[in-house]
Order: C-alpha cells, then sequence, then structure tokens
C-alpha cells in the first residue's frame, strides 16, 4: 500500500513513491495529483514504550483524515509515523521515514511491534500490516542534496482494504510518482523533475 526508495542510478538518478488511497468520485473535474501528495503526506507521533520502536497507535475517526480535491474525496491508506525516539546514528530513516496504516482503519487501534526482519502492525495480536526497509548501495554520505540510496515499504492485509472499500462504498487506488535527479557537471547540485501518475481511480459515482 506504500513504497518509496531508489529505482535507478546512472546518468540520471530516479527515486520512485507509491502511496494508496480510499477514493470516491462526485465529477469529472481533473485533480492536481502533486496537490494531493502534498496535502495527505500526514505524520502523526506515538509514544514509544522504550528507546525503540514499540508501541501503541489509538483508533482515530475517518474525518481527521479525508480531503477533498475538486470532484474527489481521498483517504490515504497509509501515513509517516514519528517516534520520541530519534534514530539519530540511522540518518537514512530520517529522510525515508516510517510508514503505517493510517489509524482509522482498525476500530480499537493497533500495537507496533519491532522483530528482526520488519516492523510488524498488529491488531488484537493478529499481524495486519509489515513495514520493511533497506539499504541497496548505501554509503557512509549522500551526494550533493539526493536522497540515500535506500528504500521502504508497507504492507497491509488485504481483507481490511477490501472491507472498507465494500462498506464505504469507495475504490482502492494508487498515486505514483517517479522523481528524476539529474546534473550536467560533477560541482552541481542536482535538478530534480517529477512525473505522477494515478491507477485504479475513476470518475463514475458509486452510490
Amino acid at each position: 500500500t506504500q513504497s518509496s526508495g531508489r529505482v535507478c542510478e546512472s546518468d540520471s538518478i530516479y527515486d520512485l513513491e507509491i502511496r494508496g488511497f480510499f477514493q470516491k468520485s462526485y465529477g469529472n473535474k481533473k485533480q492536481n495529483l502533486e496537490d494531493i501528495l502534498k496535502e495527505t503526506n500526514y505524520l502523526i507521533p506515538f509514544v514509544t514504550k522504550s528507546t525503540g520502536l514499540d508501541g501503541y497507535i489509538g483508533s482515530e475517526p475517518i474525518n481527521e483524515y479525508v480531503k477533498s480535491f475538486n470532484d474527489w474525496q481521498l483517504l490515504p491508506i497509509t501515513c509517516r509515523v514519528w517516534p520520541y525516539t530519534t534514530p539519530r546514528w540511522q540518518f537514512t530513516r530520517l529522510r525515508r521515514e516510517i510508514w503505517i496504516p493510517t489509524p482509522f482503519l482498525t476500530k480499537i487501534g493497533f500495537e507496533i511491534k519491532c522483530e528482526s526482519d520488519a516492523l510488524n502492525i498488529l491488531e488484537n495480536k493478529k499481524i495486519i500490516g509489515k513495514w520493511q526497509d533497506w539499504h541497496w548501495n548505501l554509503h557512509e554520505k549522500v551526494n550533493a542534496n539526493l536522497t540515500p540510496s535506500t528504500g521502504e515499504h508497507l504492507l497491509i492485509d488485504r481483507s481490511i482494504i477490501d472491507e472498507f472499500t465494500e462498506r464505504e462504498k469507495c475504490r482502492f487506488c494508487w498515486i505514483c510518482q517517479i522523481i528524476q535527479y539529474h546534473r550536467e557537471h560533477s560541482h552541481e547540485e542536482y535538478k530534480t523533475y517529477s512525473h505522477t501518475k494515478d491507477y485504479g481511480t475513476s470518475n463514475i459515482i458509486l452510490t
């Protein structure tokens, strides 16, 4: 349901971001996809049990997260989380950040538990999601104004997505953005270009 990271390094460098949404349409007015990504990039703090990342996220109402963009109404399925403990020795996680299911997806909230291979998200002790990151071609320093050569993704149990779309009469969709970094000379900072596209959205009104 969410991913971001480095996908290519050559003369140009490319990052890919993928975000999942629930969508309702009330007309056919064109939407600005880049504005949607910026304005639904929610960040929430949470209290950890220790100096690690284990903690608890309480359920929150849908209206805390729903946003209207012209004729679309959108709910982001994921959001960023910022623990009170700052991982300064893991600088890549300050740049890519940690993602969890948006808190309206469960009725009682969920627990975040750090395991050896992933951050597990549990509801009633059942795993409903997993967040993982990777450090491909990572160096101690990053070049110029680039993001690090790393990536991360969040997986959420598909049954939760299907149940929500059926109950709320909405669609599951993706908004994807490819970001290109390019420079002509090695002493320059990279210039940034982006292309954004949606998948699974529709202007058909569901009733």
